[in-house]
């Protein structure tokens, strides 16, 4: 990304006057999805008349600049008349960084503003085309694609035959691998097979690792496939203002995106218990 604290040889607007006295750059961005596009609606405005009339007069253009390191992709765009920026859907993925800058669209031999601070006063300075003279907020969002659509809490999990006597997990995958001792993992494939039993599986093995994914989502980032299907469940979440978005109890957001998981799994054992007793086969304390 554009670095937004670098020094330049040359006045750079911001959005706080640091080159300038009192000049800012003011940037605002918002996103929608429209026909399998990403579009951004990019507002920058400026209180330093100079500028606002050499990006009316096309010697300088608002462009937009953005950066999705899962897939490598890095353009700069034109924003032009309608404010607009158009991405395909499946062009970006994972974090998505954005920032929007003023770029010079021609040579300007003699670049000069009458808000300048000290520094730049009574230097003649040059700008060639392509060069950056403004650089608002740092802005970024999830790209998730269609098939990551979060239907059930295993939908991100695998499980997996572990090579010591113990559970583990591994989050360095898309998925997440759940690893169970040899003989754990036979008995868990065969009362898999009971479709009764997955409230109770899931309560056992694969929450306790869903706890520690929504901890690691609120602290950390990564560009694993289930970390921004985690990230964007979250965010629905805040978004329906279900859980507020100051929220840092990973176990009650766990509990919330499980969706009454313990509720149904003490449900379907109490049914197998009750089934059991019936067939004659009675429990004993």
């Amino acid at each position: 990304m554009l670095k937004n604290s670098l020094c330049y040889p040359y006045p750079i607007l911001r959005t706080t006057s640091i080159d300038f006295k009192e000049s800012i750059l003011d940037t605002k961005i918002s996103k929608e999805i429209i026909d399998n596009e990403y579009v951004l609606t990019v507002d920058v405005e400026t209180n330093n008349n100079q500028i606002t009339r050499f990006i009316n007069e096309g010697f300088i253009i608002k462009a937009l600049f953005v950066e999705s390191g899962a897939l490598k992709y890095k353009r700069m765009f034109n924003v032009t008349v309608d404010n607009k920026v158009r991405i395909p859907c499946d062009q970006i993925y994972g974090k998505v960084e954005l920032q929007v800058c003023l770029i010079c669209n021609q040579n300007i031999d003699t670049y000069y503003n009458t808000d300048f601070n000290e520094d730049f006063q009574g230097f003649n300075i040059s700008l060639s085309k392509g060069d950056i003279i403004g650089l608002g907020d740092a802005y970024e969002f999830d790209a998730l694609l269609e098939k990551d659509n979060i239907k059930n809490i295993s939908s991100i999990f695998i499980i997996n035959e572990a090579y010591e006597n113990y559970m583990s997990y591994d989050i360095s995958g898309d998925q997440v691998i759940i690893y169970l001792p040899k003989e754990l993992k036979n008995e868990y494939e065969t009362i898999r097979q009971m479709k009764d039993t997955y409230p109770i599986l899931n309560s056992m093995i694969v929450f306790p690792v869903l706890c520690e994914l929504v901890r690691y989502c609120l602290n950390d980032e990564t560009d694993s496939q289930w970390y921004f299907v985690l990230k964007k469940k979250i965010h629905e979440l805040i978004e329906a203002k279900i859980i507020n978005k100051n929220e840092n109890d990973h176990f009650k957001i766990a509990q919330i995106i499980v969706d009454s998981l313990h509720e149904k799994g003490l449900l379907a054992l109490d049914q197998i218990i009750r089934n059991a007793k019936v067939g004659g086969n009675h429990y004993e304390n």
